[in-house]
């Protein structure tokens, strides 16, 4: 018959060391560390050692949770801004030089970087707090089921504000349109004077203040954006010289070119291209000129001002609609009554 060494050692042992094992097992359990030992060896005290192995458990879990977590949101939230800022650099990189632009993309990847960044942290805590519950013995099904049937509800309440903020967000990242543009969202078509997640206020030319939740916009153009044109159609009488007009055309919207303007900034040689319609008392030519995000209409104004003196000075009509009115008399003679 084989002897099981478990029992040989505990014949081994003494009564008092037998009553101090029992002990340890009962205040410690079977298999209590070093720490509950060695508190109810040095004090003979259960509660004490019950107490002290709580500390050493519990707090030391939740302080390893706490810095892992921690740990975790320090990376995820450089990685964030990390990627970001490469992204503003190419963006900077791809401005041309151009001041406006660059600090438009810096403000709007740093408004991105805080966004995305705070999602992580949330996210990652939340996790954070379900593991540490878990470890303390918290079951998490209840707690599980009933956030579900709340986040459920309150989805389904909140279905526009969440389309909103996520419709915002892109806006943001992809940069659609920011404070300062003008753009037309379909009804609303002004100047964007606020931003933020989940509307977009814009005023229109006559200071309506439209307020347009971003999960409306659907399809939305930005008139101000890197550049604009401004296209102008002039007409002039059918017996005038079109080449001479065409000429006299481009020159006027030259100078407003080489005049540089703050203004009316145009950024590249104006275009004339040529006739575009021959109408029922004019015909029409086209100008095309490349200016400055929302100097389009100052420098149509002035082109229109400038165009319109020259013609005048070289003796060019400009027509207005006319008609021609045909009498047709009928025949035989009208009697009248003197």
């Amino acid at each position: 018959m084989q002897s099981d060494p478990a029992r040989e050692v505990f014949e081994g042992l003494s009564d008092e060391q037998l009553e101090r094992l029992r002990s340890t097992v009962v205040a410690c359990g079977a298999d209590a560390d070093r720490v509950c030992r060695w508190i109810l060896d040095a004090t003979g005290n259960r509660t004490l050692a019950d107490v002290g192995q709580w500390f050493v458990d519990v707090p030391l879990l939740i302080l390893v949770i706490v810095v892992v977590a921690l740990l975790v949101n320090r990376f995820v939230r450089k990685a964030v801004h990390r990627y970001l800022r490469r992204l503003n650099r190419r963006a900077i990189a791809q401005a041309e030089d151009d001041p406006g632009k660059s600090a438009r993309s810096t403000l709007r990847m740093t408004t991105a970087s805080t966004i995305l960044a705070s999602a992580a942290s949330v996210a990652i805590f939340v996790i954070a707090g379900l593991v540490l519950l878990g470890e303390l013995g918290i079951s998490l099904g209840p707690l599980l089921a009933g956030a579900g049937i709340v986040g459920i509800a309150v989805a389904f309440g909140a279905q526009n504000l969440i389309r909103d903020v996520l419709g915002g967000l892109f806006v943001l990242i992809e940069d659609q349109y920011g404070v300062g543009d003008v753009i037309d969202a379909g009804r609303a078509v002004g100047r964007v004077e606020d931003f933020t997640l989940r509307v977009t206020k814009v005023r229109d030319l006559e200071g309506t203040l439209w307020f347009v939740p971003n999960g409306l916009i659907e399809d939305v153009g930005n008139l101000t954006q890197v550049w604009a044109r401004a296209v102008l159609d002039f007409d002039v009488a059918y017996d005038a010289d079109h080449d001479e007009a065409g000429e006299i055309i481009k020159r006027a919207a030259d100078r407003i070119w080489q005049e540089r303007r703050p203004n009316a900034l145009v950024l590249e040689e104006p275009e004339l291209w040529g006739v575009e319609r021959l109408g029922d008392s004019a015909v029409s030519i086209r100008l095309a000129v490349k200016c400055a995000p929302a100097d389009q209409w100052a420098v149509a104004r002035a082109v229109r001002g400038e165009v319109k003196r020259d013609l005048d000075a070289a003796g060019i009509e400009i027509p207005f609609p006319q008609q021609s009115l045909w009498v047709r008399s009928t025949g035989g003679d009208s009697n009248s009554d003197s």
